[in-house]
């Protein structure tokens, strides 16, 4: 063991490190060049810079020195302690490349202020650390590396432990403070002498220490002791070890050595006596509130030093009640204790009888945890013997404190169990959890970036077979692979047999460019600006939705630039206070969407479709004609949510002159589905709804003449089931603040069932329900409080009323609204 240091170079040392403190100047200085030596005077590695070039300096006690991400070119870089080095602080930050810390037996480290040391490096210190800081709080953070050096504090400062602390050598507290800070230290010789009475402060707090050889608090002149609820433990098998406890007041102590001497009057809260022989002093009386032989099964034997009796006094008056021990020229007074199969030499106050069954505690339950990386495991734990009631104390994050630990993640878990007479037990046990479910892509790109044609398959492992998927994509498919897929960014749920879900994300790529489409609208005038076209996905059999819109130029051009492969109808949207005579017009030059032609564009394509608007003369008639559009209500399937004449506005409503069908006019609804025709001269008439991929079989036909002019509730009543709604419409929903929660649905557009997903970020109350255009509420999907997680609801339209159209999800999150749009299709 190395020794302290002598007293007079000790106080040499303080009277010199005080006057430095006093002249130096504060600097900060980074090591740089990898391997060397740090030597007393030697600037040879030191930087004023991070990575900078090296000479400054050297450090003095007054110093920060740093170990960065410029300090090692490579791991296992060695830096050599030489001789007795200086600083006021050493510091970690940012090293990548590792290195080794070395300390000969000969060498001194003086660190004035923090000492840190990395988890990754290594360490090979075999002299003296020494901390004399003259002020202030510091911070040791070693993060439980087992240091081969003595450690000797010197200085009228704090030390604080921010991390476990083991020395295989002597730990000295000769000046200033020392406190565990709950953290584990270890070390062979704990001396706690003072020099002169130095001031010195000792806060175990509520730390495990354990001793392998002396701890020593002979000299207790100036000295603040602060055991805590600590344990204190000295091990030394085999060999002597001794308990110099310098008459002060400790929490626990266990003496677990082949031999172990005692000196001081000492006191216990709880005193454990484990193998071996403990002499005693019969001239200092060591009291306790309690007294265990804490291996029943192994002798122990406590003994006096002398002839004369020692003294064993109980403070709390308990009975104690020991096994496995022999008594020697013992005196044991305050209660009364029983010890059965022992042993007992010119003893008073002991009795030899049996003893009440000893604390103990088994795990008799444990659950383990459901889903990797879940909170829902749980432990229980059953105590016996001792005296009841029991206490419990886990060691999770939350500290529970009954028998059943529950909310636990997949560790190891101890229980600390303690009866009224504060006799303690541990149990211990090990949570497990399924291996976590992993993931592995494989995709075929879409042939361009809107082309539908790309396809993603998910390869998982872990978790616990089958698996079921739930793709995001439009239809959301439910198999390993989903097809029909665009470019784009995709999310896959994946649940396992027992219920876990994983999502995973991929971004599907594409192999060639959108197709391009651009153009010109013209009428008789020229270029038509202002105007919007509309591109229009064509559909056998069914509504025709919008995929994009633009508005011509100053010259009447559009572009679409890029424009998802298929098959296309172009409409433009006319701007009769513009352009009077003209009408809503398709390509090529129709006016009805049944008339238009049809055209196919492909990736790479760039394709040019011009427009010409179909005009009418102007007419200058005295008839009126005027009606609604409205829905028709219940449909075919019977669903009842729909109410008859809801109004369907910004719709096209075309006139045509009869037989020979010219063109006379065009108009479209408002915002309450009405619609009107001014100026119309003497003639016979027919009127159409023109809604791409609504069959064009309804129409009102009607004769003007001189004395019959006005034409009203001339209604059309449209079955939603072949609607298709403009999209330039807006809503009556009004603006909602955002919740904060992602609401997706899958399928979406979907004809008969979808499934709403939503993550709540914590617990709340939740309302979710599916409202119409005008945000009345169609169907009530979920309500109530809901827990922290993943949540998802499926619907059917049938059942929810539902007919084809669009609706909205509305989510209500403790007051906080969020929306998504959902189509149903036939």
């Amino acid at each position: 063991m190395k020794q302290n240091l002598p007293t007079s170079g000790f106080s040499f040392l303080l009277f010199f490190l005080l006057i430095s403190s006093l002249v130096a100047t504060a600097n900060t200085y980074y090591w740089v060049g990898g391997k060397g030596q740090w030597m007393a005077g030697s600037a040879t590695f030191w930087s004023n810079a991070s990575g900078g070039a090296p000479g400054a300096g050297p450090p003095t006690a007054a110093d920060t020195v740093v170990f960065d991400a410029g300090s090692f070119a490579q791991a296992g870089d060695t830096i050599f302690i030489s001789g007795n080095v200086h600083a006021a602080k050493v510091i970690w930050s940012g090293v990548s490349n590792f290195p080794v810390f070395s300390q000969a037996v000969t060498d001194t480290l003086f660190i004035g202020g923090s000492f840190f040391i990395d988890p990754n490096m290594a360490l090979d210190m075999h002299g003296t650390i020494v901390f004399n800081g003259l002020s202030g709080t510091n911070f040791i953070h070693t993060n439980g590396k087992l240091l081969d050096a003595d450690i000797l504090f010197a200085g009228d400062a704090q030390w604080h432990l921010s991390s476990d602390l083991e020395s295989q050598k002597t730990i000295i507290l000769r000046q200033g403070g020392f406190h565990t800070k709950g953290y584990y230290l270890r070390c062979n010789v704990f001396d706690g002498h003072g020099l002169q009475s130095l001031i010195r402060t000792l806060t175990l707090d509520t730390s495990l220490v354990r001793i392998t050889e002396t701890w020593d608090m002979t000299q207790t002149a100036g000295l603040t002791f602060d055991p805590g609820t600590s344990l204190i433990e000295v091990v030394r098998i085999p060999g002597q070890g001794n308990f110099r406890g310098g008459g002060l007041a400790y929490h626990d102590v266990t003496f677990y050595a082949t031999q172990l001497t005692v000196t001081g009057s000492n006191q216990y809260h709880f005193l454990k006596l484990d193998t071996g022989t403990v002499t005693i002093p019969a001239s200092a009386a060591q009291s306790f509130s309690t007294l265990e032989s804490q291996n029943p099964g192994v002798k122990t034997t406590i003994q006096s030093s002398s002839s004369t009796k020692a003294q064993l006094v109980s403070l709390s008056g308990k009975r104690t009640c020991l096994l496995g021990m022999n008594f020697s020229n013992i005196a044991f007074s305050g209660g009364s204790c029983y010890a059965k199969n022992s042993g007992q030499s010119n003893c008073t106050g002991v009795t030899i009888a049996p003893c009440p069954a000893p604390l103990s505690a088994t795990i008799s339950n444990k659950v383990n945890v459901t889903c990797n990386g879940g909170n829902n495991g749980s432990v229980t734990v059953s105590a016996s013997g001792g005296t009841m009631p029991y206490s419990y104390l886990w060691d999770d994050a939350q500290q529970q404190t009954t028998n059943k630990a529950t909310g636990l993640t997949a560790g190891t878990y101890t229980v600390r169990v303690i009866d009224v007479d504060k006799d303690t037990v541990w149990a211990t046990a090990t949570l497990n959890e399924p291996t976590a479910i992993a993931h592995i892509f494989a995709e075929t790109q879409a042939s361009c970036q809107s082309s539908c044609n790309g396809s993603l398959m998910v390869n998982v492992t872990g978790g616990s077979v089958p698996y079921t998927y739930m793709w995001s994509d439009p239809d959301g498919q439910t198999t390993q692979t989903a097809s029909n897929l665009c470019a784009g960014d995709y999310t896959v749920s994946v649940t396992d047999a027992i219920g876990c879900m994983v999502s995973f994300n991929y971004g599907l790529t594409s192999t060639g460019a959108d197709p391009k489409l651009s153009g010109q609208v013209n009428y008789s005038g020229g270029g038509a600006s202002g105007l919007k076209v509309r591109l229009l996905k064509f559909k056998t059999g069914g509504v025709m939705p919008a995929v994009d819109s633009v508005y011509t130029d100053g010259s009447g051009n559009y572009s679409f630039p890029a424009v998802p492969s298929g098959n296309y109808i172009l409409h433009v949207r006319t701007d009769t206070t513009l352009y009077p005579q003209t009408v809503s017009t398709f390509h090529d030059t129709v006016f009805r969407w049944s008339d238009a032609i049809q055209f196919t564009v492909d990736c790479d394509d760039s394709t040019s479709k011009d427009i010409t608007l179909v005009e009418f003369p102007p007419q200058n008639g005295d008839g009126k004609l005027s009606g609604t559009v409205v829905r028709r209500g219940p449909n075919k399937k019977g669903e009842t949510n729909v109410i008859f004449g809801d109004p369907i506005p910004d719709v096209d409503i075309v006139i045509r002159s009869k037989p020979a069908g010219m063109m006379k006019g065009e108009t479209k609804t408002n915002g309450s589905g009405y619609y009107e025709f001014s100026n119309i001269e003497p003639g016979d008439y027919d009127l159409w709804v023109d809604i791409p991929g609504l069959p064009m079989d309804s129409t009102w036909e009607v004769s003007v003449t001189a004395s019959d002019t006005i034409f009203t509730q001339m209604d059309f009543v449209v079955d939603s089931n072949a609607i298709d709604i403009p999209d330039d419409i807006t809503t009556s929903l009004p603006p909602m603040p955002s919740s904060g929660v992602v609401l997706q649905a899958f399928p979406n557009p979907f004809s008969s069932n979808t499934t709403l997903i939503y993550r709540l970020p914590e617990s709340a109350q939740v309302r979710l329900e599916i409202v119409d255009m005008v945000g009345r509420t169609v169907s009530l999907v979920d309500e109530g409080f809901r827990q922290k997680g993943d949540h998802k609801q499926t619907i059917n339209s049938g059942q929810a009323g539902m007919i084809p159209g669009v609706y909205f999800a509305r989510i209500t999150v403790d007051g906080n609204v969020s929306v998504t749009r959902l189509l149903l299709i036939e």
